[in-house]
């Protein structure tokens, strides 16, 4: 791609989002060649890929940044890091993109597990990412100061021969790609700017409203839970390994910090009489730090006539809808327990699927006995074969993925439970009741306290305002 062309692109992209470029989270479509052909020559270390490569399977979320010497940037390296597992369980790969020595810069982030990848200042252009002003940098130097002191991080240049081809006084930039497509983006107001990475990496912005149901209706619960709402997690998760070999470790490492995290500290985070030391409080991640910093929203949805008042919204409510639902996957990923929902969407596909083989086997037993022999006279030897139901994979991958002591997305249910469900594999077989003790005990011993502590958010209150009467 010549100069000239290159030019035409970055004017072209300007303008189709000169006016979301304003706004905290940006919605970007831009399909042009110019695009492809950028996250074409965008080669990610260590595995070297590129960006367009990666997208077909993945969805990639671009970071970009100062440079490793700038506080600022170290800061969001360390907790972007901290943030990797809920990241990968959406399908998410994170990748930092950068002007230094590659070599180098690997070596700066070699404590992380992170990807990343070398971009020229045209690049930089090219995904929309400006200078920032001096006045802007002033404003930054308070928190700078603060992380040299408090944190003990430590301000350095690039050597002087990568500062010629580096652009140091650039902003910040966020934008995830699917197929070689910008699917949204996030353009920071100022370098202390930060948005909650929850929020972003759902989309929220863009989710279409729609009609809460009353709890209990069993026919909201199928469409809401269908497999064209949900990214199955079977058909990322081979190559998501291949990407990251120790992928068990990574996942494990939410548990670990859950584990860590003091009972008094959640107690006061949630407000209810109930403490748990398996729920952690919200991130201080420089990316997904929610627009009130944290704090307990004081103000009621409620208070509006046109509104639905919070106390009419339960946990079940919000399960059963898969536009509340999103909005409480994006509090849980922030808060590192986004496999509890992951699991309770795979047992009710499992529920539609093995209610579905009933449905299809009551149309089958209406056959005449006749019709049915003529028809397995008809079948290639082949096709006679006894094959496994879908609903008996899916059920054995649940267990596989989530139940089992080393799974992927282990749940920490009891072990009494677990093997009652094993029990009545043997007994019983795959029947639709068959996970249900499990999933009452997720959400009555830990959604719960999560959903307590949703409420009390932001994004509670922007999700109650969407749905307006």
């Amino acid at each position: 791609m010549n100069e000239t062309e290159c030019k035409d692109c970055v004017s072209d992209n300007h303008s189709k989002v000169s006016s979301a470029s304003t706004s905290n989270l940006s919605n970007i479509t831009t399909t042009s060649v110019g695009s492809l052909e950028l996250f074409e020559t965008m080669i990610v270390q260590p595995i070297g890929h590129s960006i367009l490569q990666l997208s077909s399977k993945h969805k990639i979320l671009i970071i970009s940044i100062k440079w490793f010497g700038c506080p600022m940037c170290q800061k969001l390296i360390d907790n972007l890091d901290e943030y990797l597992p809920s990241l990968l369980m959406l399908n998410i790969i994170p990748v930092i993109c950068h002007q230094e020595d590659e070599t180098k810069f690997g070596k700066h982030i070699s404590h992380t597990k992170l990807f990343h990848c070398k971009i020229s200042t045209q690049a930089k252009r090219m995904l929309l990412i400006d200078k920032a002003s001096v006045v802007k940098h002033m404003k930054a130097m308070p928190t700078i100061l603060k992380l040299l002191v408090k944190e003990k991080r430590k301000l350095f240049l690039p050597s002087l021969s990568e500062i010629k081809d580096m652009e140091l006084v650039s902003t910040f930039g966020m934008h995830i790609v699917r197929n070689g497509q910008v699917e949204t983006s996030y353009f920071y107001k100022n370098l202390l700017d930060r948005p909650d990475l929850g929020q972003f990496v759902f989309n929220l912005s863009n989710r279409k409203e729609e009609t809460i149901q009353e709890e209990g209706d069993d026919k909201e619960m199928v469409i809401s839970y269908k497999k064209s709402e949900i990214e199955e997690v079977e058909q990322f998760l081979p190559n998501l390994i291949k990407l990251y070999p120790d992928l068990k470790k990574v996942f494990s490492s939410i548990r670990q910090k859950r584990v860590q995290l003091p009972s008094s500290e959640l107690s006061n985070n949630l407000q209810i009489g109930q403490p748990t030391s398996s729920t952690p409080t919200s991130p201080t991640l420089q990316v997904p730090q929610p627009a009130n910093g944290g704090r307990p929203s004081t103000s009621s949805v409620g208070s509006s006539s046109s509104s639905i008042s919070t106390s009419y919204i339960s946990m079940s409510n919000v399960l059963e809808n898969a536009t509340m639902r999103t909005y409480f996957k994006a509090h849980l990923s922030n808060m590192y327990s986004l496999e509890l929902v992951l699991f309770l969407e795979q047992v009710n596909i499992y529920k539609f699927l093995v209610k579905s083989l009933k449905s299809q086997s009551t149309c089958q037993n209406l056959l005449s006995s006749e019709e049915q022999i003529l028809q397995d006279i008809s079948l290639p030897a082949s096709e006679m074969v006894t094959t496994i139901p879908e609903y008996e994979t899916k059920a054995r991958y649940i267990v596989e993925t989530f139940l089992n002591d080393e799974a992927m997305f282990h749940i920490n249910t009891s072990r009494k439970l677990t093997d009652r469900m094993k029990t009545l594999i043997e007994e019983k077989g795959f029947i639709e009741e068959l996970f249900d003790e499990i999933e009452m005990d997720v959400k009555t011993s830990m959604l719960v306290y999560l959903f307590a502590s949703f409420r009390q958010t932001t994004l509670f209150t922007e999700m109650m305002q969407r749905f307006k009467k």
